[in-house]
């Protein structure tokens, strides 16, 4: 059963980008799908490395096996620590009979998937960017770079937005910006 398992995450990993043709150009697709071979490999080296050497991920697998439905249930929906992902692991442990190989590469196809959500991201953040006002570009670099340099300070990104610095405003009027961009392409695309 885990070779009919691997088999489907292996060639998911190639048809998630090729659904995205209008949205990503050939060399992105062409970039992802070795990115997705890349990815698919140090899957299986974690694999390895994992059964040789053991980790938590193991014991996330083998306690699922052991679990009934009524600890599934109560795991899942009333846990709050390590017990959830164990919870996690039940359905493909046990409703699908799947092997911990075939789940440390389910685990590596849910990494990519996330990859790829990133990387529209950046796409349009990218296009977002170089179509602002100098002055929003402005803003959004002084954040940047105050964050970068209170970073050093201040150890995390959550402090400095927190803090009612001068940087702050920055950030927001780059996204209340690309909010009204966005609808004003709207706009352009409906009366078009």
């Amino acid at each position: 059963m885990d070779i009919i398992y691997i088999i489907i995450i292996f060639f998911l990993g190639f048809f998630i980008p090729s659904r995205l043709k209008n949205e990503l150009s050939k060399s992105d697709i062409k970039t992802l799908n070795i990115l997705w071979l890349y990815h698919f490999c140090i899957s299986i080296a974690y694999y390895f490395y994992i059964r040789n050497r053991g980790g938590d991920s193991w014991r996330y697998w083998i306690e699922p096996q052991q679990m009934t439905s009524t600890d599934f249930i109560s795991n899942l929906f009333g846990a709050q620590d390590v017990r959830f992902m164990i919870a996690l692991n039940y359905i493909p442990a046990n409703l699908l009979g799947m092997g911990f190989f075939a789940n440390t590469l389910l685990y590596g196809l849910f990494g990519f998937i996330a990859f790829i959500f990133l990387y529209r991201i950046r796409n349009r953040f990218v296009a977002t960017f170089k179509a602002a006002p100098f002055v929003i570009q402005g803003f959004f670099l002084f954040f940047i770079m105050g964050a970068l340099v209170f970073s050093m300070i201040m150890s995390n990104l959550g402090i400095i937005l927190r803090e009612r610095n001068m940087f702050l405003p920055g950030l927001i009027f780059f996204i209340l910006w690309s909010f009204s961009y966005k609808q004003e392409l709207a706009l352009k695309r409906k009366y078009a």
